[in-house]
């Protein structure tokens, strides 16, 4: 499938098999929020300024506030092929083949793939949060379930919401 959501038209590289890739955009779904966010980083360089009065910090203090809200503010690509998924936004790239993910935990919008069997303060560290396209789109919630199902059914079975019956 072809990814059509929130812009792109880039096929992701190294995909063998591919099976289902989607884009989304957080700051596109939720633009209100960028006032807040511009505001938070600008008070936080002008504390650091007022506290050490030098450039280097402020710069590092700004890339750090900018690199915490990433996912926000950066398109995040999210690929699923035979091998297992990947999620890609900006430098970072997550990669979890099928044979690491020992739990998965549904959300409303999206899934948490976890290589940890047990529930976790590292599960959103270690994991893979897969983000629901929205629908009508490719990589909705329907079509993401579906592919889990396929791949993981003893996870899937063990889980609270059951996942879509067709596959894709």
């Amino acid at each position: 499938m072809s990814p059509n959501n929130d812009s792109s038209s880039e096929s992701p590289p190294d995909s063998p098999d591919l099976i289902l890739t989607w884009r989304i955009h957080l700051l596109k779904r939720q633009p209100s929020r960028l006032s807040i966010l511009i505001l938070a980083i600008l008070f936080g360089a002008l504390c650091t300024a007022m506290i050490f009065r030098q450039v280097l910090p402020v710069v590092a203090v700004v890339a750090l506030l900018l690199s915490a809200v990433s996912e926000y503010l950066l398109p995040i690509s999210f690929v699923i092929n035979t091998e297992g998924v990947s999620s890609v936004c900006g430098l970072n790239r997550i990669v979890m083949p099928w044979h690491s993910v020992k739990r998965i935990k549904f959300h409303r919008r999206g899934v948490l793939l976890s290589p940890l069997k047990q529930a976790s303060r590292l599960d959103h560290s270690r994991g893979l949060w897969l983000r629901f396209a929205r629908s009508g789109e490719t990589g909705n919630k329907s079509e993401v379930l579906a592919v889990l199902q396929h791949y993981l059914p003893d996870l899937c079975a063990e889980t609270a919401e059951p996942p879509a019956t067709t596959l894709i």
